[in-house]
């Protein structure tokens, strides 16, 4: 009987480790898609305001944005 509940009791203790690093897993996932996401944006944001200016600074420089 002792052995019997001490192996039902090993199951259910390692059924919920394996769940906690699997929930543990997938929230670190998340968080990196969410990092990777948001740093992806940013970049996206700083070339756009980069190739703004730098066109800005080319037709300046040809008279192109003389008025």
């Amino acid at each position: 009987v002792t052995a019997r509940l001490q192996s039902d009791m090993a199951t259910a203790v390692n059924a919920a480790v394996t769940k906690a690093v699997a929930d543990t897993e997938k929230r670190e996932d998340q968080r990196a898609a969410m990092l990777l996401s948001a740093a992806e944006k940013r970049y996206s944001d700083d070339a756009d305001f980069l190739n703004k200016q730098v066109t800005r600074i080319y037709a300046l420089n040809t008279g192109a944005g003389v008025r």
